[in-house]
């Protein structure tokens, strides 16, 4: 099969509905996970710990909590590492897809382009750096987790590909919410019914239309890095403001969409055009 999502296709067809039980008790898992981890740094034990503890925690022991079960489970089930999206076939081609888009997110926001339009001053090579790997480690057990392992086997038991899809998109939104709640209780759910919301359910498609291309993780963690890295100001030392705080509405983000949406169109047609041959 040559076309646009034939690997996703041909591995998605491989999963069961055990499979995906599994995938939700999985999501279960991280919304418990998140909800403690949330208490826990608003907790007075947390208060006692230093700072260097309490990154360590959030930034090395989250990460890894969150991924493991993603790597156990598939290693236990026979599945292999490839079936969450880890193997070589069209590895360059994967890498250089992400490169294409990862480009485009780190011109928007507050990357490149407005820091060079407003003059702003690189932050020092070490502080790059280290932004740059922490905001890879957020990104990667995230895609990991979401694109690799659950996403895929939600197909094992919802056999539409758009609703599988919108619900793993809304499971990728709702683990984001327990610190809302738990800093601001119940006033925290405001954030269900906020762009921000309709961001992560919107990353989450845009993420797996590039996944589905070589099924793939590489580039969906190339290109969640670097959407992170551009818009979370990391790159300038100040004075650079967002391409988003000039524009009425969150341009950046709308323009990767499209990037990715026109991609992936092309891509289906350019394959339904060579099957017809």
């Amino acid at each position: 099969m040559n076309s646009y999502n034939a690997r996703y296709k041909e591995q998605i067809a491989k999963f069961t509905k055990k499979d995906g039980l599994l995938a939700i008790c999985y999501f279960g898992y991280l919304m418990a996970l998140s909800f403690a981890l949330s208490f826990f740094f608003q907790s007075q034990m947390a208060y006692e710990l230093s700072i260097d503890t309490l990154l360590f925690i959030h930034r090395v022991v989250r990460p890894i909590l969150g991924v493991a079960p993603a790597f156990v489970i598939a290693l236990l089930r026979k599945q292999g590492l490839s079936s969450i999206g880890f193997h070589t076939k069209n590895l360059g081609k994967a890498l250089l897809l992400g490169l294409v888009f990862s480009v485009i997110a780190l011109m928007l926001y507050s990357g490149v382009l407005p820091g060079i339009v407003q003059g702003g001053q690189l932050q020092p090579f070490s502080v790059l750096t280290e932004a740059l790997m922490i905001t890879l480690v957020y990104a990667a057990w995230e895609d990991i987790v979401f694109q690799g392992y659950i996403q895929p086997r939600l197909h094992g038991i919802v056999k539409s590909n758009i609703i599988a899809v919108l619900i793993g998109a809304l499971f990728f939104a709702l683990v984001h919410v327990p610190v809302f709640v738990v800093v601001d209780g119940l006033s925290g759910l405001s954030i269900l019914a906020s762009a921000t919301m309709a961001a992560w359910i919107g990353g989450h498609v845009i993420y797996n239309l590039v996944f589905r291309k070589y099924f793939s993780i590489f580039p969906v963690i190339m290109l969640h890095t670097f959407i992170n890295f551009s818009s979370q100001g990391d790159i300038w030392e100040s004075g650079v403001t967002s391409v988003d705080e000039v524009a009425p509405f969150p341009i950046s983000f709308v323009i990767i969409t499209v990037a990715v949406i026109l991609w992936a169109v092309y891509e289906s047609r350019k394959s339904k055009r060579g099957e017809a041959r």
